[in-house]
């Protein structure tokens, strides 16, 4: 999701613009994740309750009010949000799932890459 809002920001506005905004809610997200990591899975979903979820409900007013172009970057973020936002909130309930799928993207990427190379 942060990756979509920032391929929507555009290069002179980074801090003004409406993905930018969706960009700094989802550092705020990872801002958290990184200070609590250390915590036992119990720790991490209390304050992830307490610190997390006010921020996630800021955010999806923030999307439920904003007004992107059909067919922008924009409206590809806030459309992919809002199409994992189930997903995206089950990390609230269970201190075992991480914020982000990129330990699991690194995990895989050598086979995928393997598979390519085997493939071409």
């Amino acid at each position: 999701m942060r990756r979509k809002y920032q391929e929507a920001m555009p290069k002179n506005e980074t801090i003004g613009s409406a993905a930018a905004v969706g960009f700094t809610y989802c550092n705020q997200l990872f801002s958290i994740e990184k200070e609590i990591a250390s915590l036992t899975p119990e720790e991490r979903q209390y304050q992830r309750q307490k610190r997390s979820k006010p921020v996630l409900e800021a955010y999806w007013s923030w999307v439920e009010s904003v007004h992107a172009l059909k067919g922008s970057k924009l409206a590809e973020a806030i459309t992919y949000s809002v199409n994992q936002k189930v997903s995206l909130n089950t990390f609230l309930e269970d201190g075992r799932i991480e914020l982000s799928n990129n330990r699991a993207e690194n995990a895989i990427r050598p086979f995928v890459i393997g598979r390519n190379y085997v493939l071409t």
